[in-house]
């Protein structure tokens, strides 16, 4: 992890990090240092950090959630392509303006959306970034999208991605989000608009702006 006050690095020790280790992460974070936007990337090779500037950019003109937006063509594996491409599908019949990257994990959050995932989100398989992506979405937090490459070693032929078990799982997650709306908007949510600063939070619903 790496706070931007003159890029110290940070390995902190995670007493019990399992499945939930982001959400334990995104925790300790927030009780250890002040910061206006927090860099999630995957350690796997797949993401450069040369590219942060770009989500640091689009955070300066008003995004609370960036992510990092590969292309879906040839150059990324097909097991990969065919999950992130039904995700997104899925994923637009409730927000038609949904990025076309709903899986990528190089994302920018601010510190009042990070208080937000870490109240409302649980750290399970490849339905967290889904659930962190509707969580904004429907929150009305303003969304961006910056270009980033798609890099793969040795054509990801690791990927964890299982086209049924997980397609399936992904639409359970749908139907299950858009069956609890109704319990989500009768809770009072301390939006960014409570959290001290300035309101960056859109107008809220399906079609909230994806730049």
């Amino acid at each position: 992890m790496v706070a931007c006050d003159r890029c110290r690095r940070i390995r902190p020790r995670l007493p019990g990090a399992d499945a939930s280790g982001r959400e334990e992460a995104f925790r300790w974070a927030l009780a250890s240092f002040p910061f206006d936007l927090l860099i999630t990337l995957d350690a796997d090779g797949q993401h450069c950090a040369e590219d942060i500037p770009r989500f640091i950019a689009a955070n300066r003109e008003g995004a609370d959630f960036v992510i990092g937006e590969r292309a879906r063509d040839e150059s990324m594996p097909r097991r990969s392509r065919l999950g992130n491409g039904l995700t997104a599908f899925l994923v637009r019949r409730l927000y038609s303006n949904a990025p076309q990257d709903t899986q990528s994990g190089f994302r920018g959050m601010t510190h009042p959306f990070v208080e937000e995932v870490v109240r409302g989100i649980e750290g399970r398989r490849c339905e967290t970034e889904l659930e962190i992506l509707l969580l904004a979405m429907e929150g009305g937090y303003r969304l961006a999208t910056v270009p980033i490459p798609t890099i793969y070693l040795d054509r990801k032929r690791s990927s964890h991605f299982r086209p049924v078990l997980d397609s399936l799982r992904v639409g359970a997650t749908l139907v299950g989000w858009a069956l609890s709306r109704p319990l989500r908007e009768s809770r009072v949510r301390p939006g960014p608009e409570h959290s001290g600063g300035p309101s960056r939070k859109g107008t809220g619903g399906p079609d909230v702006p994806a730049r």
